[in-house]
């Protein structure tokens, strides 16, 4: 009997999410949202996208462009730093910190013309020492968009396309899995190891994309986007009609979070250090401007807006993350009509506590 009334709440409660209100998104006011920032938020670059925390929660790392070199913003000082300018390499991402404080970082093994085919089928892990000194090196495994990254040990999650192939016209049996695996040294060299699918969709119901992990690593969140059917192995990503947010489970099981489809757009980003809940990136509609919001990671969970940016009119707040501590979050800004992924600086602010 208790089994079932815990189904029976967790029903109600994602029927009554569902009819939720939409958040309002419309313009209130005039100006420009970077000169009237919410009390202790402050512009930490003019230029970066995709922001992360450093394990101990005192730098940043993140992107300075699409596909060019990966930085670092040491919160005390203010001082910037270029990460990976002192080797040769064909331009990231995405950089995130492992525990250890080494680094991960997304990026293609050599331009290609069609930069959208080779941000969604031609990008790579690579490995770089925590002094950002040495080469970066290959961990010889292809993912589709961003990775998830434990906070304790180092496992990582990841999205691939399937099947590659040569002749992507000959493809009827495309899915999107979430793979997790361990970065082990072998004679002090990185490898993947202990790779296992934690979860698949066909291409037909959505393209999966890994997120975070939680439950001390037992899950990883992941968003599902809905394409229309439209396949990767084409090359074109297209429109995004909904983005479902899943929780992917080590046991076989998957939790929907958030799967409303009331027009709005609806990502999930980086999530709380106690796992509770998580950033989402959230707008009127795909391609209409974003905000940050805060989604209880419970069966329909309360979506509740965090930041105001849209109130101005329609910019790009996104990619958010939170810091260890819980305290902070920091996003990339853009303005409406900006190429997906692209930031055009880095913001640190209070999380508000209500």
């Amino acid at each position: 009997m208790t089994r079932w009334l815990a189904v029976l709440a967790a029903a109600f409660l994602a029927a009554s999410t569902a009819h939720a209100e939409p958040i309002d998104f419309s313009p209130t006011r005039q100006g420009d949202p970077l000169r009237e920032l919410p009390e202790g938020t402050r512009l930490l670059s003019g230029f970066g996208e995709r922001p992360v925390f450093s394990p101990d929660g005192t730098r940043i790392a993140f992107i300075g462009k699409s596909y060019g070199d990966a930085f670092e913003y040491d919160i005390a000082s203010g001082k910037v730093r270029n990460l990976t300018g002192h080797t040769a390499h064909s331009g990231f991402l995405r950089v995130h910190y492992l525990p250890d404080g080494s680094f991960l970082l997304l990026g293609p093994r050599r331009i290609e013309a069609d930069r959208q085919a080779m941000r969604i089928s031609r990008i790579e892990i690579w490995w770089m020492d925590k002094h950002a000194q040495g080469a970066v090196l290959p961990l010889n495994q292809h993912v589709s968009e961003g990775i998830a990254v434990s906070r304790t040990g180092s496992r990582v999650a990841w999205a691939i396309l399937h099947p590659e192939s040569s002749k992507p016209e000959d493809v009827v049996d495309e899915y999107t899995a979430i793979m997790t695996g361990d970065i082990e040294m072998e004679n002090g060299i990185p490898v993947l190891a202990n790779v296992r699918e934690l979860m698949r969709r066909p291409g037909s119901e959505c393209i999966l994309e890994a997120q975070d992990f939680r439950d001390g690593d037992r899950e990883v969140t992941a968003n599902c986007y809905d394409l229309g059917g439209i396949r990767l192995s084409l090359g074109k990503f297209g429109h995004i009609r909904h983005s479902a947010i899943l929780g992917a489970r080590d046991d076989g099981r998957v939790i929907s979070y958030h799967d409303v489809r009331d027009g709005t757009f609806n990502e999930i980003e980086g999530i709380a250090p106690s796992g509770d809940w998580s950033l989402v990136d959230c707008g009127p509609a795909y391609g209409k401007g974003l905000e940050l919001c805060r989604l209880e990671l419970t069966p329909g969970g309360a979506l509740t807006r965090v930041t105001r940016f849209m109130d101005y009119g329609n910019h790009r707040i996104s990619n958010g993350v939170v810091s260890p501590d819980g305290k902070w979050i920091a996003f990339q800004f853009g303005r409406g009509g900006d190429e997906a992924g692209v930031g055009a600086g880095i913001l640190l602010m209070p999380m508000p506590t209500s």
